[in-house]
């Protein structure tokens, strides 16, 4: 499996690297139904391997392996587990976000075309989750948001703080 998923994140990785964000996207899905049919790789599994890669800078590999950790976190059978899971997984993405801003890496376009369409495609696994309590579906979902929210906000913030500091404009105390 540990190969096969090496070939996936070379593919997924590519993609992205050629601006090919609807073949990423697709090469994501493809990774979590073949994960999906194997069983024995968990949700927690994949949200490992993506808090490994994050920590290893492997930014888009994490991306990857939390959009799988959400899919299969959306075919729990424990609600509670599923609805956290999944929106644990959308943190851990914007958690990646902020890392890659931080270590000033040229992710903008991947960010805007890609990266927060996997978040919202995340956060409607909440949305279409059935037998669950409303009040945690409504608490999750917003949470999740909340993180897109932050993501979405990032990039400029970010232009802005380096504007001013080219400008001379920021006071240091």
């Amino acid at each position: 499996m540990e190969n096969k998923c090496k070939e996936w994140c070379h593919k997924y990785n590519l993609s992205i690297d050629m601006e090919k964000f609807t073949e990423a996207t697709e090469v994501a899905a493809a990774l979590s139904t073949k994960v999906l049919e194997k069983k024995d790789f968990t949700a927690r599994d994949s949200k490992e391997a993506a808090q490994n890669c994050a920590n290893h800078r492997k930014f888009f590999d994490a991306v990857l392996f939390y959009y799988v950790a959400s899919v299969l976190y959306e075919n729990e059978k424990e609600q509670d587990e599923k609805l956290r899971g999944i929106k644990e997984c959308v943190w851990g993405v914007e958690l990646v976000v902020c890392d890659m801003v931080a270590t000033k890496q040229q992710c903008q376009k991947v960010v805007k075309h890609h990266t927060l369409h996997l978040m919202r495609q995340m956060t409607q696994k909440i949305q279409r989750a059935t037998a669950v309590d409303d009040d945690q579906r409504i608490s999750e979902q917003t949470w999740c948001e909340h993180y897109i929210d932050v993501v979405e906000n990032l990039e400029a913030r970010w232009k802005t703080d380096e504007q001013l500091f080219s400008q001379g404009k920021c006071v240091v105390m």
